[in-house]
């Protein structure tokens, strides 16, 4: 059980059996009891940043239940308590249920579903069918892993099993698991060329002195993502005073970047220290990271300045509005001088903060806001003019869906000029922090930089992780190696694939071509090739880049789909073809693309 909320905080036995009671109790009509000191069951807000003592993101602490509807309120509540008590999960991964579930309960509500029995499996299916079209597979996978949370719970708690319920959702999520890997192993390189364009935007952003202080710290911490594949969380808590260099034989220097990560096999919410290494552009954007937050603070204003040492120190909320300079100056000077020196040690801790106020700011999704905020800035110096169709369909696209997102996104000078009707139909590309993480690591592969050293760069608790990040090269690379096999097997067939079993020496080939379906594939790969006047034996790097300029990705064109399935029959035959042909076949990894 996890220690988040100390055990005598709570009244165990009560909770126990609200959780597993059935219809005898009425749980229509809740009784309150204490979750923490200052935490109680039917308060509208739950506060726990108190537990967050790592400076992360303040709202992964608090669940705000204000626009839960009122028949669903209890329901979410147990949830969200039976994740905070009795699993291992983060506040973060928790509150991201807690959104899921407040969306699904809101849909439901507006849907006049305004009772808990009558979420059926007919309900559900057409809740998941609708969020199809707006959501990745990998979004689907997280909304049915939080709907059957939900399930388990009512199942405790109903003398109504909701086994078709929880049936259903795991096929589905079983479904949509399987499009995220493909989706995944597809969309999450960043095309070089757009990759470049960024690092080159957030370079000039850094070093222009035109920009505010907080939109140069950002374009900093971007450059550090691009360079190093950090996580966005890890670049938001990074601090300064961090960055260590080492000598090595050549007498050349190379940096290494200290900072913390969440990441870890032990305790769920405890960090460890650890690093990375900086190329010369990363060394350069943290040194100057560090140089704008510290300028930033030492040029406050007064009264930014007084709020920030009131804020420090842990007064936030005897803060006066309006701020009055007299009444900051009075509250200042009450500050003890130990507490002030201690004040003065940290308040130029963290790179990540507001250059208006001095402050830190808090949590991952901060820094991914900004970061969107930064493309759509540059939404008009981005080129997309050498990307391919199918590179720039892998772009994320955001879309300013309100006059208050424009507002936000669009100074009053900039809105002078320009209006929310002409541009809420535009599409902004951009890339998710995630991404860079991708890149980073399937570059070092493809630059043979050893295994070993990919696992200590990104802090990956295991080799199994740092192979899965490179599935991106991977799915060109063994689509090339599925050719080459293809080739190996139809030496005789005058450029296209063979398919006439008694033309084929091998046993194994010999069964896989009595197959039907696999016959079927064949024949439409060689009107592909007999279509575009291509050999397999001699034109596999030319297929290659014909398939990457279909508008259709790999995986669903005709092509595509019959090499998936060839590719299949071989994965599942790998040993077999390894022994006749030789050790050619033994290091091919050929996953299934179906």
């Amino acid at each position: 059980m996890q220690n988040i909320v100390k055990s005598n905080d709570f009244d165990l036995n009560l909770i126990v059996n609200i959780l597993k009671s059935r219809k005898e109790h009425n749980i229509t009509s809740t009784q309150n009891f204490r979750i923490s000191e200052t935490i109680w069951f039917d308060d509208i807000v739950w506060n726990f940043n108190y537990l967050n003592t790592n400076n992360r993101g303040e709202n992964n602490y608090r669940f705000d239940f204000t626009n839960i509807p009122d028949e669903y309120v209890f329901y979410l509540k147990h949830v969200v308590l039976n994740e905070i008590k009795f699993t291992n999960n983060a506040f973060g991964s928790i509150h991201k249920m807690f959104e899921v579930l407040s969306r699904f309960f809101r849909a439901m509500y507006d849907d006049e579903k305004k009772y808990i029995i009558m979420l059926n499996k007919k309900v559900i299916s057409q809740y998941l069918d609708k969020q199809s079209n707006t959501n990745s597979p990998s979004s689907l996978e997280h909304i049915c892993v939080y709907l059957k949370k939900l399930f388990n719970f009512l199942k405790t708690i109903s003398d109504y099993s909701y086994e078709d319920v929880l049936e259903y959702i795991e096929n589905k999520n079983t479904e949509y698991s399987a499009k995220a890997k493909l989706y995944t192993a597809k969309n999450e390189y960043i095309p070089d060329d757009f990759l470049n364009q960024t690092i080159s935007l957030a370079i000039k952003d850094m070093n222009d002195n035109r920009l505010s202080i907080s939109n140069r710290i950002v374009a900093g911490l971007i450059i550090l993502l691009a360079e190093t594949g950090m996580r966005i969380e890890e670049a938001s808590l990074l601090e300064s005073n961090m960055l260590d260099t080492i000598h090595i034989d050549s007498g050349k220097e190379v940096n290494y970047l200290k900072f913390k990560t969440f990441k870890t096999k032990d305790t769920i919410g405890e960090y460890k220290e650890t690093f990375c290494y900086l190329s010369d552009i990363a060394s350069n954007a943290y040194r100057t990271c560090e140089q704008l937050m510290s300028n930033a603070i030492d040029n406050l204003n007064e009264i930014p300045n007084l709020r920030r040492l009131i804020i420090l120190n842990g007064m936030e909320s005897k803060l006066p509005k309006p701020s009055r300079v007299s009444v900051l100056r009075n509250m200042v000077n009450n500050i003890p001088i130990d507490e002030l020196e201690k004040i003065k040690k940290i308040e130029k801790k963290y790179l990540f903060i507001d250059g208006r106020t001095g402050l830190q700011k808090k949590g991952a999704e901060v820094l991914r806001e900004n970061l969107v905020s930064f493309y759509i800035r540059h939404s008009d110096d981005i080129n997309l003019d050498n990307l391919s169709q199918s590179e720039i369909e892998s772009l994320n696209i955001l879309n300013i869906s309100s006059k208050s997102k424009f507002e936000r996104e669009f100074t009053k000078e900039q809105r002078h000029n320009l209006s929310y009707d002409s541009i809420k139909e535009k599409n902004f590309y951009y890339v998710n922090p995630h991404r860079f993480r991708v890149t980073v690591c399937t570059k070092l592969f493809v630059q043979g930089v050893h295994l070993d050293f990919i696992v200590t760069h990104m802090n990956h608790i295991s080799e199994d992780m740092t192979n899965y990040y490179n599935k991106s090269y991977t799915l060109k690379n063994d689509l090339k190696e599925a050719l080459n096999i293809l080739s190996l097997m139809s030496p005789n067939s005058g450029g296209l694939i063979e398919a006439d079993s008694s033309n084929v020496e091998s046993d194994t080939y010999k069964l896989l071509l009595s197959d039907d379906l696999l016959k079927e594939s064949i024949s439409k790969m060689n009107s592909f090739l007999k279509k575009n006047k291509l050999n397999i034996l001699t034109d596999i790097n030319v297929i290659l880049k014909k398939l990457e300029k279909l508008s259709a990705p790999v995986a669903t064109n005709d092509f595509g789909i019959c090499i998936n399935i060839i590719t299949q029959k071989i994965c599942e035959n790998r040993e077999s073809f390894s022994k006749e042909i030789g050790s050619y076949f033994l290091n091919i990894t050929l996953p299934t693309y179906l």
